[in-house]
């Protein structure tokens, strides 16, 4: 009987990965096809956000049940990235100046909730992955930083393309942004290793590989807008537009 039992539950965990890696690349693919159509890219701006928060229920429900240290690794993370975020915006000395702009939802002082939860998501992913490559601790880190910058590089052309956010002082991110980001992931990953027991949670890494998939397609397809010969009220229609239409 508990070996029934064992095969039984290891049945339905992988139906349920299965079930959200279907939704995380669905959710990806909408979103594609939804930012570069000229009809409905600046709806689908304004909702991105929805997008991270159900990446982020999705993935993070992939673990279950919490445990304590997790709950308070996902708080202290949360917090820090926040902290960082506020001091960046009403200051400028973290990652240099900047601000958020189409980004909905609750905001503090400045700073949209969704980003620092993301943070969060990046940071269990990234650690996710580390533990999965490397057994050493510092490896571990190092890895999962690096990841970090690379996904934040790829994050800040889509960001500024899409209006989420804005650069001062000509649009580019400057050198400092990208070595807070790596000190922040190295704090977060201090922290991940010593509270987050769980490294299993394949949805994680699933969703490392989607969204940095996204990330590189938004930029493809933004330089190769791939217009359709049909007009709408006067305004070109992309591939993107014809598919968007017909959802």
């Amino acid at each position: 009987m508990a070996s029934i039992a064992t095969h039984m539950k290891r049945s339905i965990s992988d139906i349920r990965l299965q079930v959200v890696t279907v939704v995380l690349v669905v959710l990806q693919l909408v979103g594609i096809i939804g930012l570069h159509s000229v009809a409905y890219g600046s709806w689908f701006e304004q909702i991105a956000w929805v997008n991270m928060i159900i990446s982020f229920v999705l993935v993070l429900g992939m673990y279950g049940r919490w445990s304590g240290l997790q709950i308070v690794f996902a708080g202290v993370a949360l917090m820090v990235a926040m902290a960082a975020e506020i001091i960046g915006v009403q200051r400028g000395w973290l990652f240099g100046d900047y601000h958020y702009a189409g980004i909905a939802g609750p905001w503090l002082l400045g700073v949209p909730l969704v980003i620092g939860l993301n943070w969060v998501l990046l940071s269990i992913c990234t650690g996710t992955l580390a533990a999965a490559l490397f057994h050493h601790t510092a490896a571990r880190i190092i890895a999962a930083a690096l990841l970090m910058v690379g996904i934040d590089l790829l994050l800040e052309r889509f960001a500024t393309a899409h209006h989420l956010w804005v650069w001062e002082h000509g649009g580019i991110p400057p050198l400092m942004n990208y070595v807070t980001w790596a000190a922040v992931a190295v704090v977060l990953q201090c922290l991940y290793i010593a509270l987050w027991r769980d490294h299993g949670n394949k949805a994680a890494i699933i969703y490392l590989i989607v969204l940095s998939l996204f990330l590189v397609a938004d930029v493809c397809f933004a330089h190769r807008p791939m217009y359709m010969s049909a007009w709408n009220y006067g305004q070109p229609m992309t591939i993107f537009d014809h598919i968007a239409g017909m959802i």
